[in-house]
């Protein structure tokens, strides 16, 4: 039975995920994965979780973990458009800090993005063109993502040296990182933060 590592870093959730997955009988790969987070909010001790990872690599349909595709042509093919929905971890509960200011904050959910990538593969690698938004009503923002990777595959392992620039929408960014008008007004140093930042033109005085 084949054993297979994989590691990857997700730097917009400042999480660490880990897995370690077996040949299964349906034809893909099966086993267990384990993600961390460290302390990002205020109070809010890191947390590690120990999730199911599965795998399956078909002509035409493929789930890679969190992700759900369909190609329009055979795999591997040197055209293709693959239609996908992901899934992406986001979940804060402000009720689990023991900071004061912190519980005042708006709770964020976990979110789907549906879209649909063109991929081109020649023999200086695989490049991209990505589109995606939020088809769960969580922020109804989008991202735009250009890429370009370089499969290299062993019979025990394998390494994908990848660059790319990806561009997240307004309401993108205000979900993951921003806060809300009503969230400023209940946590005053929030507020503050706002009014110093503004352009001497803008700040608003009392």
């Amino acid at each position: 039975m084949k054993n297979r590592l994989v590691l990857s870093a997700l730097l917009a959730g400042s999480t660490l995920f880990v897995s370690s997955a077996s040949a299964a009988p349906f034809g893909g790969t099966i086993g267990v994965g384990a993600g961390y987070s460290p302390e990002i909010y205020t109070g809010i001790e890191s947390e590690t979780q120990v999730i199911p990872v599965l795998g399956y690599e078909g002509e035409h349909l493929y789930w890679r973990g969190l992700s759900l595709a369909y190609e329009l042509n055979p795999r591997g093919s040197q055209h293709n458009l693959a239609f996908h929905v992901d899934y992406k971890f986001a979940a804060f509960d402000p009720d689990d800090s023991d900071n004061t200011d912190i519980r005042k904050l708006d709770e964020r959910d976990d979110f789907v993005l549906g879209g649909v990538t063109y991929r081109y593969r020649s023999m200086a690698g695989v490049y991209e063109l990505t589109g995606m938004a939020d088809i769960s009503g969580a922020h109804d923002g989008w991202l735009g993502e250009v890429a370009w990777r370089f499969p290299i595959r062993q019979q025990q392992w394998g390494l994908t040296p990848s660059v790319g620039y990806t561009y997240y929408s307004d309401d993108y960014n205000q979900y993951l990182y921003g806060v809300t008008a009503q969230e400023e007004l209940s946590v005053p140093f929030l507020l503050a933060l706002r009014v110093n930042s503004l352009p001497a033109s803008e700040r608003i005085t009392a």
